[in-house]
């Protein structure tokens, strides 16, 4: 029997072991901890097992469910910490307590008027990144306040942090932080601005980091990439054309990643190269990159690459042989840095 309600050594007692239970509720549970709600997770156990008894259940259920959500926290700060590579520095300097304006969707926003565009990326109504509506309240006016509050917002405790390039959420990512991609929610930022908001700091830490990591993917980049020039072949059918030069356009057996044929014009002979010409291939400058792992391409991206992924298209990309090609050098340097990115999100998994 604990008694909450005159006992301070039993509040404290009560605490430590419902504290105890939630961390090893969430070490067993059957899903990652990034999907968990803890209130959630808590009312559950409750339903199923009860409250402690004690002199106040009300009480009780505040201090249990509470217990759930430090322990998640404390275990999501670990997770964090454990995905965070070496040299990506002290993300706490870049993340600082701010007071901000919650809109529940975009429905709400009609209702604010010109305030509405606080919540556009930059010009041209752009939504920002992540999956909430997030902006300081000290960017609003008092009537602008006002009007935000009546259609529903709120203004609730949260943090900013630095974002110098978008992130996009991946709940089926094996870890909580990639470069570019994290798997959990509760955040909202702006890639123009180069400013994020979330809800819990430990929210904040992770997309803060996934935006820092794969910027400096980008950055890192341009020594990757040379220019080249390239055979280029219209369609796969064409290659039955080539005889064994088809051979060329192959990734140890199999077909290249992308959705252009590209190969080094340097590898073909000269009669090789009048055979693809004749066959309707052409000769173009392109780009050439490392490529040490493959990507994919996904045209839903809401911005240019992270780890494995890239928005466009006019690239080729052989994994085997750690090499790519596109047309474009913005296309060479993105397929280029979600390559790389990919390459050490698997490097950090290991």
């Amino acid at each position: 029997m604990y008694y909450l309600s005159s006992s301070l050594a039993d509040r404290a007692n009560y605490d430590e072991a419902m504290r105890a239970w939630a961390l090893e509720c969430l070490r067993t549970a059957e899903v990652p901890l990034w999907e968990i709600n803890p209130d959630q997770l808590a009312r559950h156990v409750i339903s199923l097992e009860g409250l402690p008894e004690s002199d106040d259940p009300a009480e009780a259920e505040a201090r249990y469910i509470d217990a759930f959500r430090q322990a998640h926290a404390e275990m999501l700060r670990d997770a964090i910490a454990d995905a965070l590579p070496g040299d990506i520095g002290d993300i706490a300097e870049r993340i600082q307590p701010c007071k901000l304006l919650w809109m529940p969707d975009g429905d709400a926003l009609e209702d604010i008027g010109d305030a509405a565009g606080y919540f556009e990326d930059g010009d041209g109504g752009k939504e920002p990144d992540g999956d909430l509506l997030l902006i300081p309240a000290r960017m609003c006016s008092p009537d602008e306040l006002n009007a935000a509050l009546e259609a529903g917002g709120e203004v609730v405790e949260g943090y900013e942090f630095y974002y110098p390039h978008a992130v996009v959420i991946n709940r089926r990512l094996p870890g909580i932080i990639a470069a570019g991609k994290v798997a959990i929610g509760g955040w909202c930022a702006y890639s123009r601005g180069g400013v994020g908001y979330a809800l819990q700091r430990e929210v904040a830490t992770a997309a803060c980091a996934a935006s820092i990591m794969m910027a400096a993917v980008h950055d890192d980049v341009e020594k990757h990439i040379r220019p080249t020039q390239l055979l280029w072949m219209p369609s796969s059918d064409l290659l039955e054309k080539l005889g064994n030069a088809a051979g060329h356009f192959g990734d140890n057996g199999g077909d290249p990643d992308g959705d252009a044929w590209l190969a080094p014009a340097n590898v073909f002979s000269p009669e090789e190269l009048a055979a693809a010409l004749n066959a309707g291939g052409e000769l173009i400058d392109g780009y050439a990159f490392s490529y040490p792992r493959g990507v994919v391409i996904n045209r839903y991206l809401p911005c240019i690459a992270v780890a494995g992924e890239v928005e466009d298209g006019r690239w080729c990309g052989y994994s085997a042989l750690g090499v790519g090609y596109a047309l474009s050098r913005e296309v060479a340097e993105a397929v280029c840095a979600a390559s790389i990115a990919r390459a050490k999100q698997e490097a950090n998994q290991d």
